[in-house]
């Protein structure tokens, strides 16, 4: 029985975890994130891409998956300006949620390195995609999403990369 409780409770002292589990990960600030999520909505939001259910990285857009019932797919009409605010607030933490370690890292870098995140490899085509680059390199897109991971976001640049949508995948 003694031996039973001595186990019992180095088992319970070994799994305790870190004694302060908070981390100092640094993201762009939130503020700062409505030019690029209109970028990654046009170019990424649609049903057939990030903007379904499932998906690592989840674009809440009006081309694809809304937060609120009664908005729908490829409607303008938003139930309220609230909804639109927190579609954004939500494609937000998706993007910051995707690799939080490394976003940190470039963050505080100013923006150095950016291809060590998937999100940029991706968009621009540098690893494999279903959606192939929708955001080659030195592209406004490109620029858009590069500036805002620096902290510079330049929104007429992010309003042009929303507009000039990449040809189909197919």
């Amino acid at each position: 029985m003694r031996v039973a409780v001595i186990t019992l409770a180095l088992t319970l002292v070994g799994c305790s975890g870190p004694t302060d589990p908070t981390l100092d990960l640094r993201t762009p600030p939130r503020e700062t994130f409505d030019p690029p999520s209109g970028m990654l909505e046009a170019r990424c939001g649609s049903l057939d891409c990030h903007g379904q259910v499932g998906r690592s990285l989840l674009i809440y857009s009006k081309y694809g998956l809304r937060l609120e019932p009664s908005d729908r797919p490829g409607g303008d009409k938003l139930s309220d300006a609230g909804s639109r605010e927190s579609e954004r607030d939500q494609n937000y933490l998706s993007v910051v949620a995707i690799e939080p370690e490394l976003l940190d890292r470039v963050v505080r870098d100013s923006g150095a390195h950016p291809e060590r995140l998937t999100l940029v490899r991706k968009a621009r085509g540098a690893e494999a995609h279903k959606g192939n680059a929708p955001s080659r390199e030195g592209s406004d897109a490109d620029r858009c999403l590069l500036a805002w991971l620096s902290g510079n976001v330049e929104e007429q640049l992010c309003v042009s990369a929303a507009q000039q949508l990449p040809p189909p995948a197919w």
